[in-house]
C-alpha cells in the first residue's frame, strides 16, 4: 500500500473518530413545559429565571403562552394547550368546581396591589364618591373581589354601582376616554392607568382599599403525576430566581422593567408590595378555602358541598422538591 493511501486511510479515521465525538458530546434534548403567564409584577420570578436562563441550566425549554389574567391561564390549562398556569388562587377557585384534576403545585406569593384607580373629572376624590359611576372589573379574578371588597369596606351597596366587565389591558383606555370612571386593577395595569391619565388620576391605595392576592403555580394532575422529575427542576430554577432577586434587587428591577414597561424608579416604590416565597405552607389550604367559599357565592347555582382544599393541593412535587434541595 502506498503512501497516499495509508494518508488517506488514517484522515478517514481521523474524521470518524472527530464525527463520533461531535455525537457523544451533543446536548441533552431538552423537557419542554408549556406555561401561560399573566405577564404581571406577580410573576417576577418566572421572567427572571427566564432571562437568567435558570430554566435551561435545569435542561428545560419554556414554550411562554401569553395570556392576560389568571382565569385565561387556568382555561389554556383545563383545554390541554399548556401544562402549567401561573394564577392567583381566586380565579382558580372559580375553575376548580368544574375541573378537578387541576392541583396547586406550590404558591407563589402575595401581592398587596390590586387597588381603584378613578377619574378626578368623573368628580371622585374620595372612596365614596364612586356611588353612581361606572367600575372596570375583570370578572373571576383579584379585581372582582378586589372591587367587591372595596365597595364594602366603604359602605358602598354593588347596586350603587354599574360593573363593567373590562379586560386588564383594556382598562387604562377606557378609563383614560371616559368609557369607565374607575376600575380595579394590578399592577402594571394601574400604572398604565396613571401614565395616561397624569394629574386626573386619583390612586385608592389605602388599606381598606387595596385588595391582596394569593398567586399560586398549577398543573393537571395528570401531567403531575407523568412529569414530577420536570416539575422539580420547574421549582429548582423558580427558587434560584427568587434568589437571585433578593441578591439582586437592581438588576431584578431592569428585568422587570423591561417586561412590564414600568420604569426602574417607580419600581422602587411598587415591588415591596410583593412577597415572592415558593411553597407550600400551612395557610394555603385556609386560602384555598376562603376564595372557594366566595367563589361559590358568585355562582348562578351555588354548590351545597364546596370541594375539600386539601383535595385540590398536589404534595408530590414539593415533597420531591424539598428531598432534592435536602440531598444538594
Amino acid at each position: 500500500m502506498n503512501k497516499a493511501s495509508i494518508a488517506g486511510i488514517i484522515a478517514l479515521l481521523i474524521i470518524g473518530a472527530i464525527g463520533a465525538s461531535l455525537v457523544l458530546r451533543e446536548p441533552q434534548s431538552q423537557d419542554v413545559i408549556r406555561v401561560a403567564d399573566p405577564h404581571a409584577l406577580g410573576w417576577a420570578p418566572f421572567q427572571v429565571a427566564l432571562e437568567q436562563k435558570f430554566f435551561e441550566d435545569e435542561d428545560l425549554r419554556i414554550d411562554v403562552i401569553v395570556v392576560q389574567t389568571g382565569d385565561e391561564s387556568l382555561k389554556a390549562l383545563a383545554s390541554g394547550s399548556v401544562d402549567v398556569a401561573l394564577a392567583g388562587i381566586i380565579p382558580y377557585s372559580f375553575v376548580a368546581f368544574d375541573s378537578p384534576s387541576l392541583r396547586v403545585i406550590a404558591q407563589a406569593m402575595y401581592a398587596h396591589d390590586n387597588q381603584i384607580l378613578a377619574r378626578r373629572d368623573s368628580g371622585i376624590a374620595t372612596p365614596t364618591d364612586i356611588r353612581g359611576k361606572r367600575i372596570g372589573y375583570a370578572k373571576t379574578t383579584a379585581s372582582d373581589i378586589g372591587i367587591k371588597q372595596f365597595l364594602r369596606e366603604h359602605g358602598i351597596a354593588e347596586s350603587e354601582v354599574t360593573l363593567v366587565a373590562t379586560k386588564p389591558l383594556a382598562m387604562p383606555v377606557a378609563l383614560a376616554s371616559g368609557q369607565i370612571d374607575a376600575y380595579s386593577a394590578w399592577e402594571p395595569h394601574i400604572y398604565n392607568g396613571r401614565k395616561l391619565l397624569g394629574d386626573d388620576a386619583v390612586l385608592f391605595d389605602d388599606t381598606k382599599s387595596v385588595y391582596t392576592w394569593h398567586a399560586a403555580i398549577i398543573s393537571d394532575e395528570r401531567f403531575v403525576q407523568a412529569h414530577t422529575d420536570e416539575l422539580v427542576r420547574f421549582m429548582r430554577a423558580w427558587a434560584r430566581a427568587e434568589d437571585f432577586m433578593r441578591e439582586h434587587p437592581d438588576e431584578t428591577r431592569v428585568i422587570m422593567s423591561r417586561s412590564t414597561k414600568i420604569p426602574e424608579d417607580v419600581l422602587v416604590s411598587i415591588m415591596p408590595r410583593y412577597e415572592f416565597s415558593l411553597g407550600l405552607p400551612d395557610d394555603v389550604y385556609t386560602t384555598i378555602e376562603t376564595d372557594l367559599a366566595w367563589a361559590n357565592e358568585q355562582r348562578a347555582v351555588p354548590v351545597k358541598e364546596l370541594p375539600r382544599a386539601r383535595d385540590l393541593v398536589e404534595t408530590r412535587v414539593w415533597t420531591a422538591y424539598e428531598k432534592s434541595a435536602n440531598s444538594r
